[in-house]
Order: C-alpha cells, then sequence, then structure tokens
C-alpha cells in the first residue's frame, strides 16, 4: 500500500484534509505532519505525544462547503475541538481500518473507553458504512467515531459522507471502494442497491438504561427474597445451635442417672426439620433457609431404584447447549469467515456444530421421568391428581423464570455498556413476557425473533408435551403393549410428516453447513429455524420415546438369561452407530449440498434416531449392562450439578451475552481463546444457577409442601 492509500485512510475517518503538500510542515495539516514524521522513522511512542499537541485548522473543508450539512452548534463545537488539547484522543478513538477484512474483520470499533473519557464526547457507532472490495459490498458491522455531544448521528452520517466527496474532489479520484448511506441506514446484505434500516447510534452517559420504576420494582422484590434467606438462615443457625446443647445436656443426664434412653425417641424429639415445628410462621421462613436449601443441592444420597444415568447425561447436555450458544456468539469476532469456512467444515468440528440435537437429550430425560413417576402412580392409586399434577409442575417452572425474566427486562441493562451492550435486553419482552407465562411463545408470535426471552421455548415445548402427557400414558397403562404401540405410532407418524412436509414446501435445513453453502444451496437452515426448530408438531417425537422408556423401565421389560450378554452387545454397537450417524453425518453437506431426498431423510429422522440411541444408552446403563459409561455417567458429582440445570439453562445464555456485550473489543476467535471463554461461562452460569436455586427454586418446592400439609 503506498503513501496515498495510508493517506486516504486517515483522511477518511478523520484525521486530515490531506490538502496542498506545498503548505511548510508545521503548517501542514496533521495526517501530512504525522505521515512525514512515520516516513522519517521516528519512534512510534512519539508519534503518540506528538498526536496530543497537534491542533489544525477545518477552514480549508469549510471553504469547500465540507460541513454545510451540519447544524451550527456541532459546527461550532468541532472547530473548537480542533484548536483544543482533546484532538489527539479524538482522532485516536476513532475506528481505524483493521487487518483481517478479508476473513471477516468488518468491526473496526475504535477506542470506546477513551472517547467517553473525554468531556462532552460521544461515541457513536455507525452501522450505515460499507466497503466495496472487488465488487462485493461489505456492510462495516461497526465503525466507531468519536464526535462531541453537539453532533448527532445525521450529523455524524453527512460529516462522513463530505469527507468522501471532499477527498474525492482533492485526489480528483473516486473513492468507490466506501459508501455511506443515510443516518440509521444499511446496505442489505442480499440487495447491496436497497437500504435497510439499522440501529446506528451515539452513547453516551444518557443513552443507557435508568433506574425505571420496574428496575425499583424488581431491587425491591429482589431485597424481600435476599431479607427472607437471611432470616431463615439465622433461624436455622440458632435452632441447631439450641438442638446441639440440647444433645448434650440430654447426654450428661444419661450419664448421671445410668438410665436406657430409646434411641428412636431421641431422633424423634431432637431431629431438626422445618416441618415439625408446629408455628407457621417459624416453618415459613426456614423454607429460605440457605443451608436448608444447599443440604438438598448437594445431598448425594439417592434410592437404590434412582436412574442414575440421567445425572450425567443431563449435565454433560447442558454443557453441549453451553457450547452450542457460545459457538454462535462467533459470528461477531474479528475471523469469522475463517470460523465459518474452515471450523464448521472440520470432521472434529461436527460435534460443535450439532450441538441442537443435545436438547432433544432434554426431551428424552423429560419424557422418562415423566413417565416414569407417573405410571407408578397409576399403579398405585389408579389414577393421577390432575390439579396437583399441572399446579406443580406449573409453579416448580414458573417462579424461578418468571424473576429471571423481568430481571433481564429491567435490571440486567444496568449491568453494563460498551460498543456492544446496546440492543442486549430482551425489548421484546415488555410486550410479550404474558406469552411466556402460558408457555405458548413457541407458537405465538409466529415470528421466533419477536418472542420473549429466546431459550425458552424449549420450556414451552416441554410444558406442552407435560400437559398431554395424562391421555397418551393412561392409554399405555390401560391397553398395555397395544396402547404403548398405538400411541407411540400415532404421535411418532405425526412427528415424521410434519417434519418431512415442512422440510419440503419450505426448502429448510436442519444442517448449519447449508446456511454457509458457498453456491448458495438449494435449502435454508434459516427456514429450519422459523418453521421446524421451536414447533412442538415437530420437536415431539423423542419426549414420546422417553415416556415409552419410562414405561419399559417401571415395567422392567428387559432381557435375562443365556442371550442378554448378545442382546446388550448388539444393543450398544447400534446405538453407537445410530448416534455417530447423527452427528457426523453431516459432514458430507460440508462438501457438497445434499440433494432433497438426503435432506429430507436425514431431517425427519434425526432426532429420532438420537433420542433411541440416548434411550439405548439409559436403559442398558439401569439394567446393569453399561460398565464403565454407567459408572461414569451416574458418579454422583453429576447429582448436584444436575439439580442446577434447569437454572443453568435459563441463565448461560445472558451469562455469554454479558461477556460478548461488555467486550470493547473484538474478540480473536482460536481453540485456545474459546476454551478460555467457556470454562469461565460454565462457571458463572452454575454459580448464578446456584444462588437462583436456593433463594426462589427451592424455597417455592418448600413452600408448595408446607401449603399442602396444612
Amino acid at each position: 500500500m503506498d503513501h496515498k492509500c495510508i493517506l486516504i485512510f486517515l483522511c477518511l475517518f478523520g484525521i486530515s484534509t490531506c490538502a496542498n503538500q506545498d503548505i511548510p510542515i508545521n503548517h501542514r495539516p496533521i495526517a501530512d505532519r504525522v505521515m512525514h514524521h512515520i516516513l522519517q522513522n521516528q519512534n512510534f511512542m512519539h508519534h503518540l505525544k506528538y498526536l496530543e499537541d497537534f491542533q489544525f485548522d477545518f477552514s480549508g473543508m469549510s471553504d469547500q462547503s465540507l460541513f454545510q450539512t451540519l447544524k451550527p452548534s456541532c459546527l461550532l463545537e468541532l472547530m473548537k475541538i480542533s484548536q483544543g488539547p482533546d484532538v489527539g484522543k479524538y482522532l485516536d478513538a476513532l475506528g481505524k481500518p483493521s487487518a483481517g477484512l478479508f476473513d471477516g474483520n468488518t468491526a473496526w470499533i475504535g477506542n470506546y473507553e477513551e472517547c467517553m473519557s473525554i468531556p462532552d464526547s460521544h461515541y457513536c457507532d455507525m452501522k450505515n458504512v460499507a466497503l466495496n472490495l472487488v465488487n462485493r459490498v461489505t456492510l462495516l458491522s461497526n465503525y466507531g467515531v468519536c464526535a462531541p455531544k453537539e453532533c448527532d448521528i445525521f450529523d455524524v452520517t453527512n460529516l462522513l459522507n463530505s469527507s468522501v466527496n471532499y477527498l474525492e474532489h482533492q485526489l480528483n479520484r473516486s473513492l468507490n471502494f466506501i459508501m455511506i448511506f443515510p443516518a440509521n441506514q444499511s446496505i442489505s446484505p442480499t440487495n447491496p442497491v436497497q437500504p435497510v434500516q439499522t440501529n446506528s447510534l451515539c452513547y453516551s452517559d444518557e443513552t443507557y438504561s435508568k433506574f425505571s420504576n420496574g428496575a425499583i420494582a424488581m431491587i425491591v422484590i429482589s431485597s424481600i427474597i435476599f431479607a427472607l434467606c437471611v432470616i431463615g438462615t439465622t433461624l436455622e443457625l440458632i435452632l441447631t445451635l439450641i438442638q446441639s446443647m440440647m444433645m448434650e445436656t440430654m447426654g450428661y443426664m444419661d450419664d448421671l442417672n445410668s438410665l436406657p434412653v430409646d434411641s428412636t425417641q431421641k431422633q424423634t424429639n431432637l431431629a431438626f426439620s422445618p416441618e415439625s415445628y408446629s408455628n407457621i410462621f417459624l416453618r415459613f421462613f426456614l423454607c429460605f433457609s440457605i443451608i436448608r436449601n444447599s443440604k438438598a443441592i448437594f445431598n448425594t444420597d439417592v434410592p437404590s431404584s434412582a436412574i442414575l444415568s440421567i445425572n450425567g447425561i443431563r449435565t454433560l447436555s447442558i454443557w453441549w447447549v453451553i457450547l452450542g450458544h457460545l459457538i454462535i456468539h462467533l459470528t461477531s469476532s474479528d475471523n469469522p469467515v475463517i470460523f465459518l469456512n474452515d471450523w464448521l467444515k472440520r470432521f472434529s468440528f461436527q460435534a460443535i456444530g450439532n450441538a441442537p440435537v443435545s436438547v432433544d437429550s432434554f426431551f428424552v430425560l423429560s419424557g422418562l421421568l415423566v413417565g416414569y413417576l407417573s405410571f407408578k402412580r397409576f399403579e398405585t392409586h389408579g389414577k393421577l391428581p390432575l390439579l396437583r399434577y399441572y399446579l406443580h409442575r406449573y409453579i416448580r417452572l414458573t417462579a424461578s423464570y418468571l424473576y429471571l425474566i423481568f430481571f433481564v427486562v429491567y435490571l440486567y441493562p444496568l449491568l453494563g455498556n460498551g460498543v456492544r451492550w446496546i440492543g442486549t435486553p430482551e425489548k421484546n419482552c415488555h410486550n410479550m413476557w404474558w406469552t411466556n407465562i402460558l408457555y405458548i411463545n413457541n407458537i405465538y408470535p409466529t415470528d421466533a425473533s419477536k418472542a420473549c426471552y429466546g431459550v425458552s421455548w424449549y420450556l414451552a415445548n416441554d410444558m406442552q408435551f407435560y400437559i398431554i402427557s395424562p391421555l397418551i400414558m393412561w392409554a399405555m397403562y390401560r391397553f398395555k403393549i397395544v396402547g404403548v404401540l398405538l400411541t407411540t405410532g400415532v404421535f411418532l407418524f405425526e412427528y415424521l410428516l410434519a417434519n418431512g412436509l415442512i422440510i419440503h414446501l419450505k426448502k429448510a435445513s436442519p444442517i448449519v453447513a447449508q446456511a454457509i453453502d458457498p453456491s448458495g444451496g438449494t435449502f435454508s437452515f434459516a427456514a429450519y429455524q422459523q418453521y421446524i426448530y421451536f414447533k412442538p408438531w415437530t420437536r415431539i417425537g423423542p419426549y414420546i420415546l422417553g415416556i415409552v422408556l419410562g414405561y419399559v423401565l417401571f415395567y422392567k421389560k428387559t432381557i435375562k438369561g443365556r442371550f442378554a450378554i448378545l442382546f446388550y452387545s448388539l444393543g450398544w454397537l447400534v446405538a453407537t452407530g445410530l448416534g455417530i450417524a447423527v452427528v457426523y453425518g453431516p459432514y458430507s453437506a460440508t462438501k457438497h449440498s445434499w440433494s432433497e431426498a438426503e435432506n429430507i431423510i436425514y431431517g425427519m429422522s434425526f432426532r429420532l434416531v438420537w433420542a433411541v440411541a440416548l434411550c439405548w444408552v439409559i436403559y442398558a446403563c439401569h439394567n446393569g449392562y453399561g460398565s464403565i459409561i454407567n459408572d461414569f455417567l451416574g458418579w454422583k458429582v453429576f447429582i448436584p450439578l444436575s439439580r442446577l440445570t434447569y437454572g443453568v439453562y435459563l441463565i448461560h445464555f445472558y451469562v455469554i451475552d454479558y461477556y460478548f456485550a461488555t467486550l470493547n473489543v473484538n474478540f480473536h476467535a482460536t481453540e485456545v481463546t474459546l476454551a478460555f471463554a467457556f470454562i469461565p461461562i460454565i462457571v458463572t452460569s452454575y454459580f448464578l444457577s446456584y444462588i437462583v436455586a436456593v433463594c426462589i427454586e427451592y424455597p417455592v418446592f418448600n413452600l408448595e409442601k408446607l401449603l399442602l400439609k396444612l
């Protein structure tokens, strides 16, 4: 790149008039003077100090009508800045062309903190600047401009456009590599000629959310919950101390009197149990005890009939979900082209790229537990207590869920700032929160991008499946194997038909690789997300198989005798093959676009195939044929981690979002940086989930039990 190109960039992004080369060096515009010293190989730190002392004159550009479109107050402020001590900081804070443009580095964000530290300045994130590189229009995702507060987004846009026009006039050539559209508009990626609305914005301290009435209400609610936890924990500490003193006293009296003491009676009288106290207020506060709730979370004693492998599966599945959502954010890194064209096409990366099947693991587990416990109830009482069945589920899910929705809406926006922070709150929740508490947000709004609390689509599906489950389980209980075959056949036929028809009619593809097919492809991953991914009629299959597995495990349907080893060995081979086919089968789509037949067959079946493989793992492990796999999945460490999974699922996406939204520099994606982001995100998600669990989720569960005993 010759010196003219360097000068063009320096001039374009606010540094200089780049005009007459005959002006003496001490009077030349700033870019010429910087270039002079650079060409003289001066020390770089000296250049930075030199910048701070610069003063330059806008009059040359003013004569060329550069500022005729600016507000007078903006123009006046610019003239003051040009002669003031902060001009070097303004220039240094501007976004500059960065290396890796062809790798997708289109975020020239500048220095946000430096800009905001300048008195009476604000940082403008321009999303209406585009580059025309080798006949390919590329929109800058972020272009940072540091400007005085008197200059709004329209002034900054006009200033950029005028700068381009001025440079073209001075250089006597067209700068056809730069395009700046009207404020709050940019080019459309699909049609470079047609501008579309964007969210270009100038940031200042006033830009960020303030304490609204909703935020104040959430602070009050959070304070009340915290106070209840403190009171409950303090009461438990006091009662435990009293209990300890009484036990010591009784032991002392026993020694004195040498009287036999009935150990059972002693346990009954002295053991601490909140339900054993008659004072309703005391029992109420003890429901919020952090000590009690922590013991419930970390207790690893489970019944001998428990299905231990599900703890490991649930924990590993939520880690897989987190990794998949973390990968999504890499599209905003400074090298997304490498990520899209290299990582996603690696064979080894398919396990991450196909992480969405991890959600089907949760559907299987949910159906399994509902079926296993409900069949036990059917056998004991002949029916389900439907009112309690539905209320228990709704209360348990909704308490933490509702709190986190309003936390994200009203308090989360107050926790950060920066280039990428604006727009992170769940703005849709202001109008759509009611769809979440009704658990219909996977159906309405029909446009998934307008839904509230994005990850909650799973909860809506799970609740809808839970609602219709009693009818399915009653048919299985009443008609045994005929009922199992009939209900399973009906729902799986609907599942396969719905997926196949929608994939065919909407040209949808479940393969992420199809979304980045350089040839444009025939099928749309976006269509799959919109019409299939969130909808109950296209996701119920794994849940039904989970209920069937619950039936099989409860009624102990298994193979015994001399054929058992052969049966389970073949089962493991088939299940392993099916799992590998689901995860690594789409690798071929990175080499060539799949045919419609391949697309439909895989799209219809891959979730069911994955569910079958997972069901086998649980079935074999529970029946004692899991070997080291069962030992690992049943590891007691997974028990408390499994109990925190619900909170982790609700929280993790906003931990990831917070990490990236508060970065005021570009994230560079490598395997190492990804690992160092993934691990702390998991740890933070579990820590926050623990807080929600001991303060909201478990207290609500305790209160529910308390009310049922009144």
